[in-house]
């Protein structure tokens, strides 16, 4: 099924065209005959007779991972021939993103789905980064991440990961307890190190005692997230409790890309979980979250790790790039990823696990852990939304 087949957008200024989803599960048709569940789950963000080159390529952009599925990203078309990449002020994550690292890793995989699909039109994308000045890694300035210039090369050949980017998605479902085979692991390790930096380290680890170690460390960061009152209420605001919040904000997460079905979210958004109940008592719904990843790690034999050797803004937008590669040559593959990097954050209750975390990983003084993920097999979920493409336009 091509998961990316809900919604069209025809041009960035004309109407939104809901297309129905493709349905392939006996309770989501229950759903759909008794409870008029048309949700609108995802985008197909590209009308082929849009004539501006840039909106092309940001409709592919905008589908790239990002925290939290803020969105934190601002485009600015002044210039006719020229993109300008700014982050959002009005959608960081404060308190579990107090330094804003994992909103410039999104602003890096956002660039990198513009390059890729750049080259499927027959453009280059020349991207200069931070063209008024670099700012510091604790601060957000209003300062341009990159300006984009996409200049027609008839001898390009399209990026051949151009193809899954409608498909890649960050898959939350409990994984099939499988090691990753030997040679997939060399293959995303050679493949990866063809992009031009070589300012990061790519490991995996699958041997039992590593992994056990990661399953702790993974459980118990959620429950320092989920026991921390500001981390955890960022987290319930970014959840969509049913249907209609996902309609009305086209950002966030929900049950869905846990893998559960239309049916199971109808019976658990209206009998166990709303907005409501998850303010009201916070703390139960961090517990729902701790179950949840104890159930995902358990199932997993596989992770990954990001690494760069500094921690400048440049740093984290280009493992930003590479970060976005990673998934889709991993859905290139058949494979899933996941990240859950709760440990990286920095925020001061998560200092001693982190810092236990960095020594059981050998990470070298004056290096950073940017991303840890879990990697493995699992079926699709649905696709996490995404808003209009005028809405990050300036």
């Amino acid at each position: 099924m091509q998961r990316r087949d809900f919604i069209k957008i025809m041009g960035v200024s004309s109407s939104v065209i809901l297309v129905p989803s493709i349905l392939n599960a006996s309770d989501d048709k229950y759903m759909d005959k008794y409870c008029d569940n048309d949700i609108l789950s995802t985008w197909d963000g590209h009308d082929l007779n849009e004539q501006d080159i840039r909106i092309k390529v940001l409709s592919y952009a905008i589908l790239a991972p990002n925290p939290h599925n803020k969105q934190s990203w601002l485009v600015n078309l002044k210039h006719n021939d020229t993109i300008e990449l700014y982050v959002d002020q009005s959608r960081l994550l404060p308190h579990s993103d107090p330094y804003h690292r994992q909103i410039h890793i999104g602003q890096g995989a956002f660039l990198e789905n513009l390059s890729i699909s750049a080259s499927h039109f027959g453009y280059k994308a020349k991207i200069t980064y931070f063209p008024q000045g670099e700012y510091d890694n604790i601060i957000v300035e209003n300062k341009a991440i990159a300006s984009i210039t996409l200049q027609k090369d008839s001898s390009l050949k399209e990026d051949e990961l151009f193809r899954n980017i409608l498909n890649r998605h960050s898959n939350k479902r409990e994984y099939a307890n499988t090691k990753v085979p030997q040679n997939n692991i060399e293959e995303l390790i050679t493949k990866i190190h063809d992009i031009q930096n070589d300012n990061y380290i790519l490991q995996f680890y699958n041997k039992e005692k590593i992994v056990s170690n990661f399953r702790k460390t993974a459980v118990d960061a959620m429950k320092i997230e989920s026991q921390n009152k500001q981390a955890n209420l960022e987290t319930i605001d970014m959840f969509r409790f049913n249907d209609e919040e996902i309609e009305k904000y086209r950002d966030g997460f929900s049950l869905a890309q846990s893998g559960k079905s239309n049916i199971a979210r109808f019976f658990i958004g209206n009998l166990f979980l709303s907005r409501e109940k998850a303010l009201k008592d916070p703390l139960s719904f961090g517990n729902t979250a701790i179950e949840m990843t104890q159930n995902q790690v358990n199932s997993t034999k596989t992770f990954g790790m990001l690494t760069t050797k500094g921690n400048t803004r440049l740093d984290q937008v280009k493992i930003g790039r590479v970060y976005d590669r990673l998934n889709l040559l991993v859905s290139s593959m058949g494979l899933v990823m996941h990240p859950i990097s709760q440990v990286l954050q920095e925020y001061s209750e998560m200092n001693e696990l982190q810092k236990d975390f960095l020594s059981v990983t050998n990470t070298n003084k004056g290096e950073t852990v940017q991303m840890f993920f879990r990697l493995g097999y699992a079926k699709e979920t649905e696709h996490s939304p995404r808003r209009d493409l005028k809405d990050i336009i300036i």
